[in-house]
């Protein structure tokens, strides 16, 4: 599931109040036939009628399951709202070939169909047949550009209000969709078409679709009205249909038109495509605004919103496509897990985006994604991934991004795309919760991650980073000197522990990473140095989801260096003045010299500032070395940009240039 303004980060990353068009669905709603455990559902078979007054379907619903009860004579199904209006019920007896009608009640939620008790671990088939009257949330009947389109959306416990179920991720189960509409429409449905055959009444059509693999009741999906098909194959053969508006045909061939690509980017990254069939259809989608996507079985549904010819919103046709893999062929077992689904699906937006447009494109998505969520907590508060106070929010989906991303950048891209599809083929088919992400990610690699899901999914917030540095040369050699603070309060989780990625230029411009793990919130640390450097940066790339404030309340330089001139700037980088320091080390008595110059210049040679400075240089009382106690505040004007300068300062016959940083 998808919204355009998840897209549009870089514009929109200051949103207020996302999500909100979606507060009558937004959070998913116990089940509480399932928290019977009286059954587990095999197989649905659904009879959508279209032939009963408007603004009203008939519905038969005939569901297959395994007993798991040994003395119940009661059997419940959810069934909210009594969208869906029960009619009668009956009990299959296979000895007989008929079926045995049998009373059906409704109380708080439940439909119960009453029978004798049933053997256990029996298989069972019952149905029940009804009219859901008027079409409302579930199965919504809304203008499209060219038709009314009569569509589905269930996400997150909406099923139960079109037919009886086990509406719980967990239950996943095959289907045959069956819908009997008039001749001159088009019915666009997940599972594979099986056939479209004249119905008994005249005029009409009915549409047969098959889920042969397991699906969840949220993912389960049709949409019926005026559609021009647009077909393709990927992966060789796999079919590709998408639906279209026919007055929207060109717009929505060229919008849908990278899916064999994307495809095939995530066949190649996750595994292999677990479905025979895949396309997109279009549909109002009124309750995302028109501006999102759902990641229905083998048919997403994109609102008719995104559909631009301009491929703007593209990003969300990869998001939902992603999800076949993880999402509908791994589902999740728990609702609390729903950050498995969206952090993946958001982080392959990047993926596709890294795909088509390079690294630095990939980069600046993914920073939008990370300042999205940031900023989301500031107006809203923050709260865990799993289990999450707002389901549709920045938390499970931008967060959860962040989340992968720092995992690649942790394992490196061989061991990371080797993983996702260690944990795709682990779990193809099945449902899955947090512990089970947990466990193949330790079987994996080998190692301990349970700070990682302690700190990142099961803890709130993110980390703020306070850092200095100096770099320093003693007898031993060069190193620097690294401090870090951890800033952030309760109720954030108040210790990450995760590595920081320090990127270290040296002078020849080489440039290198080193990881730091800080292991307190006030954490210091000394990394040996084979020669002085020019620069360090702290996580320049933005691989840590969190906020890095430089203080340079440490950063000083102290470099000894016998018998010769030396330069101190405090702070270094700066970003509105600095001190400059002069001193001279001797062995020897007496004045040394006078400075005569000192100029800065940027790095094409220019000179930005000359200094003139008149003052002798004093001996220490015992002749060890001498010292300028001189010092100058320099306050370069708005003329000069940010960027790298240098300091050049002459006492007699010695030089000395330093190399320093202006931030604006």
């Amino acid at each position: 599931m998808k919204y355009a303004f998840l897209l549009l980060l870089v514009t929109v990353a200051l949103f207020g109040k996302p999500f909100e068009m979606m507060s009558i669905t937004n959070t998913p709603r116990p089940s509480p036939a399932y928290n019977l455990h009286q059954i587990d559902v095999l197989d649905y078979e659904i009879t959508f009628r279209f032939d009963v007054p408007a603004d009203t379907l008939g519905v038969n619903v005939t569901i297959t399951f395994v007993n798991l009860a040994e003395e119940d004579t009661s059997f419940a199904f959810d069934l909210e709202d009594i969208m869906f209006i029960p009619e009668s019920g009956g009990i299959y007896d296979e000895n007989t070939g008929n079926w045995l009608w049998l009373p059906i009640t409704y109380n708080d939620s439940i439909i119960w169909l009453h029978t004798d008790s049933l053997p256990l671990y029996d298989t069972v088939k019952v149905a029940m047949w009804g009219i859901i009257s008027p079409l409302g949330t579930g199965a919504y009947s809304e203008p499209g550009f060219d038709s009314d389109i009569v569509y589905t959306l269930f996400w997150p416990s909406l099923a139960r209000r079109i037919f009886p179920c086990i509406d719980h991720p967990a239950d996943r189960a095959t289907c045959t969709l069956r819908l009997t509409v008039p001749e001159n429409l088009t019915v666009a449905a997940g599972g594979m078409l099986a056939d479209s055959v004249a119905s008994g009444h005249s005029g009409y059509v009915q549409w047969t679709f098959r889920y042969d693999e397991p699906v969840c009741t949220y993912n389960i999906s049709f949409a019926v009205g005026n559609y021009a098909a647009i077909e393709t194959t990927a992966l060789d053969s796999l079919p590709v249909k998408s639906y279209a508006y026919p007055s929207q045909l060109a717009a929505t061939e060229y919008d849908f038109g990278r899916i064999p690509e994307m495809l095939a980017l995530f066949d190649s990254l996750f595994g292999a495509y677990p479905f025979p069939r895949v396309g997109c259809v279009v549909t109002p989608l009124a309750a995302f605004g028109g501006a999102g996507g759902m990641e229905h079985q083998m048919l997403p549904n994109i609102g008719q919103g995104l559909i631009t010819g301009s491929r703007t919103y593209e990003e969300i046709v990869a998001h939902e496509l992603s999800h076949q893999w993880f999402g509908d062929c791994i589902g999740i077992a728990d609702w609390r897990d729903f950050w498995l689904n969206e952090g993946i699906a958001t982080y392959s937006e990047v993926l596709w985006t890294e795909h088509i447009a390079g690294t630095s494109a990939a980069k600046t998505y993914m920073d939008a994604v990370e300042t999205a969520y940031l900023n989301y907590t500031d107006w809203h508060g923050d709260f865990p991934m799993h289990d999450p106070d707002i389901y549709l929010s920045y938390v499970p989906y931008n967060k959860g991004g962040c989340w992968w991303r720092m995992l690649r950048w942790m394992l490196g891209d061989d061991d990371f795309f080797e993983f996702l599809q260690y944990y795709y083929e682990r779990f193809e088919y099945k449902t899955v919760v947090t512990d089970s992400l947990h466990t193949a990610l330790e079987d994996f690699t080998l190692n301990d991650w349970d700070w990682y899901f302690d700190q990142w999914v099961y803890d709130r917030g993110y980390p703020k980073y306070s850092y200095d540095y100096s770099i320093n040369r003693d007898r031993a050699g060069w190193r620097l000197d690294v401090h870090i603070q951890q800033t952030q309060t309760s109720p954030s989780c108040t210790l990450f522990t995760n590595p920081i990625p320090l990127i270290i230029t040296s002078p020849d411009s080489t440039t290198y990473e080193i990881r730091i793990t800080p292991v307190v919130r006030d954490y210091r640390t000394t990394i040996s140095l084979d020669d002085t450097i020019y620069s360090v940066e702290f996580d320049p790339n933005n691989v840590i989801c969190g906020r890095f404030t430089h203080d340079p309340s440490m950063a000083e330089e102290d470099i000894t260096l016998p018998e010769e001139l030396d330069i101190l700037v405090y702070p270094n980088p700066f970003n509105s003045s600095c001190r400059i320091s002069l001193s001279c080390h001797s062995r020897e008595s007496g004045n040394p010299g006078r400075v005569v110059a000192m100029e800065i210049f940027d790095i094409n040679g220019r000179t930005v500032a000359e200094i003139p400075v008149w003052a002798d240089l004093r001996p220490t009382p015992m002749g060890v070395y001498q010292t300028l106690p001189y010092e100058i505040t320099w306050l370069p004007d708005e003329s000069i940009s940010s960027g790298v300068y240098f300091i050049r300062a002459r006492v007699g016959k010695k030089t000395i240039t330093k190399r320093i940083v202006l931030l604006r």
